[in-house]
């Protein structure tokens, strides 16, 4: 007859057997309650992210009202408004907000809601090519309309008068921020205010936010979605409606967590008490750093958010204040020269109108190089014609050169039509001739395109005394120059050729020279293929 096994052994196994029991389900609950936390960690950082998104997309609806009120608050605005002054329109509103503020398209009002001007990328557009725009926008402009009669504002001038709207809008099949603003006096005298307020409306297409957010806000592959597709955050038109959806991949931290407790799971199995405590405290750490560095991200952004702001309404605001008072000093000095002055006077009022535009050209380059260090579009890729870039540049400055006396050759080989940035091309070049005429005091400039397959050549030979050591140092340091002494002979601003480099970085290409004394070679090496026949562009007829 079997006899039963001692208590104490089968109390052994019973405590073993509970132990073992505890030890799982603390494992298993410790398990859930990291899991949990993880999903909980990461439901967190989504909301974060839903709340930056949100934040954002409001604070560029802000800034796009911001951009077009540092031009629409202007005398000038309303009396070209009144007399509906086409090229005025373009320059001030059209180019001004496209090139310094990114804008897409421009469109101006008059009073009655009739369009008077359309602009899209700095060119003249017409109406039946901004037909979906217009259409889309025609709620944003009553509302803007209807504010700007409210007795408080006609009674006003400036911020106090400005009506402003803003918002998202589908445009053939396109969505775009879109904002409002009335065109008002900044002051009473001496423009006198119509009846009825004239309105500018200006639009930037919504993808380019899009894309902004994976740098600025870090989302992992952010994009558009449609309205009715799963997405994370809603954009919507003014009235409400769901016009699309914002996805990306949202970070999960959580997970990140819960992958670095993997070795600590098991340590469970040998030391529970001691490994559990670790956990709970790494758990605790990490969710600490976790929050810190959320607050620390959301600072940060708001930070830099506001310093952009600051930024833009700066550069709008300096803009405004000195190149309307220096186009008053201009313009009278061109209506004196056109009277009857002496030979000294003339000479006096020339001087004056000269520093006058050298100067207002300095603060263009100022503007310039703030707004390529904010923001510059990817370069265009269209078909143009190398030599005639180099040629219109060379004739440009062609009048400077024969004042100092210097020889401007030109030899230019054929390179036939190329896909680049004509434009950006010429800008560099008009700084890089300038720059070789200015530090030239006799002799020549001399200019030469070559070419190969896919890259073009833009040489530039002066005859000047050659670069010193210490030039070269910083010859593409803003704001520098070979002298900077008090007593330098050739004046400026020291901005040409670090504007030309930043432009040429931009192109993916290069910018170099060779200096000795008697002589400075600057070699410009551009990307660019030929223009296959299909995309050259139609012949104009005559």
């Amino acid at each position: 007859m079997d006899q039963a096994p001692p208590a104490s052994g089968r109390d052994m196994r019973r405590m073993k057997a509970g132990a073992a029991v505890v030890l799982g389900v603390v494992c298993v609950g410790m398990a859930v309650a990291l899991v949990l936390v993880s999903r909980a960690i990461d439901d967190r950082a989504l909301r974060d992210e839903q709340a930056l998104v949100d934040r954002r997309i409001a604070r560029s609806l802000t800034a796009l009202t911001d951009d077009i009120t540092s031009a629409s608050i202007w005398n000038d605005a309303v009396t070209a408004v009144e007399r509906r002054d086409l090229p005025w329109m373009q320059v001030n509103f059209g180019d001004y907000y496209a090139d310094y503020m990114d804008h897409a398209v421009t469109l101006v009002f008059d009073g009655d809601g009739q369009l008077l001007h359309a602009s899209r990328g700095s060119e003249p557009v017409t109406a039946a090519s901004e037909a979906p725009l217009i259409a889309a926008t025609q709620g944003l402009l009553a509302e803007t309309r209807e504010d700007s009669t409210a007795t408080r504002r006609r009674a006003a001038v400036g911020f106090d008068a400005v009506a402003t709207r803003s918002g998202i809008v589908r445009a053939g099949g396109q969505l775009y921020l879109v904002a409002a603003s009335t065109i008002v006096p900044e002051e009473e005298a001496p423009v006198a205010r119509p009846a009825r307020d004239a309105v500018v409306v200006s639009a930037k297409p919504v993808e380019a936010l899009v894309t902004s957010m994976q740098a600025d806000l870090r989302l992992d592959a952010p994009r558009l979605t449609a309205a009715d597709a799963p997405h994370l955050s809603p954009l919507r038109a003014p009235d409400g409606a769901r016009l699309a959806g914002l996805a990306w991949r949202p970070s999960r931290p959580g997970q990140q967590v819960l992958m670095t407790m993997i070795p600590v799971f098991a340590g469970l199995l040998f030391a529970f008490l001691i490994a559990a405590a670790l956990m709970w405290r790494r758990i605790a750490a990490n969710v600490r750093r976790l929050s810190d560095s959320e607050i620390a991200l959301g600072k940060a952004l708001a930070a830099a958010d506001t310093v952009n702001v600051l930024k833009s309404r700066f550069l709008a605001n300096m803009s405004h204040e000195l190149r309307t008072p220096l186009n008053g000093v201009l313009g009278m000095s061109e209506v004196v020269l056109m009277s009857d002055l002496t030979a000294a006077q003339r000479a006096q009022i020339g001087l004056i109108k000269q520093s006058g535009e050298h100067l207002l050209g300095m603060i263009e380059r100022i503007l310039e190089m703030a707004h390529i260090d904010s923001a510059l579009s990817p370069p265009e890729a269209r078909p143009f014609d190398p030599a005639q870039v180099f040629a219109t540049a060379a004739s440009l400055l062609r009048d400077k050169a024969l004042a100092k006396g210097l020889a401007l050759t030109e030899s230019y080989g054929s390179t036939g039509l190329r896909l680049g940035d004509a434009d950006r091309i010429a800008r560099v070049l008009n700084a890089v001739i300038d720059n070789a005429i200015q530090f030239t005091p006799q002799g020549s400039v001399r200019l030469v395109l070559e070419s190969t397959d896919d890259s073009l050549s833009f040489i530039v030979i002066d005859s000047g005394p050659g670069l010193s050591q210490a030039t070269q140092q910083r010859l593409f340091t803003p704001f520098s120059q070979g002298d900077d002494s008090l007593t330098r002979a050739v004046d400026g601003a020291g901005l040409g050729l670090a504007l030309a480099k930043r432009l040429v970085a931009s192109m993916g290409g290069t910018i170099g020279y060779d200096t000795r004394p008697g002589r400075t070679c600057f070699r410009i090496q551009i990307p660019a293929s030929a223009a296959s026949a299909a995309r050259r562009p139609p012949a104009v007829a005559a």
